[in-house]
Formats: C-alpha cells, sequence, structure tokens
C-alpha cells in the first residue's frame, strides 16, 4: 500500500515537476494538493497565482486543493 501524501502547490512550473516525478515513481498516493493564498489579494505570494488558477490547475489534475 502507498503512503498518502499531500504535495505542496504553488501553482508555478516546480510544483508541476515535483507532481509529475511523484506520479512517475509511483511510490506515494497523492490525496491532495495544499496552497497557502494571501489574504488581501486572494493569491499566492510566491507567484501571484490566483486562487481561480489553482482551482483550475488542482481540478484538471483530478487532485483536491486544500
Amino acid at each position: 500500500m502507498k503512503e498518502k501524501i499531500v504535495l505542496a502547490w504553488s501553482g508555478g512550473k516546480d510544483s508541476m515537476l515535483a507532481l509529475y516525478e511523484i506520479v512517475q515513481k509511483g511510490e506515494y498516493d497523492i490525496v491532495a494538493l495544499i496552497s497557502t493564498v494571501t489574504e488581501g489579494y486572494d493569491r499566492v505570494s510566491m507567484h501571484g497565482v490566483r486562487r481561480e488558477l489553482l482551482e483550475r490547475q488542482a481540478s484538471s489534475l483530478g487532485f483536491p486543493l486544500d
């Protein structure tokens, strides 16, 4: 049985590459993507990605977003 993990998700290329590598290796079961957004702007502070885009990314990848 694979270990269940939550993957930190910023919406950027590095997050996507990490997700790709984890899925390819098949050692873990990703149960959700997790991200933090700023209270005032409702965006990821690192990249300025809007919450709406994070939700669309997670949905298209088939993972819940926390």
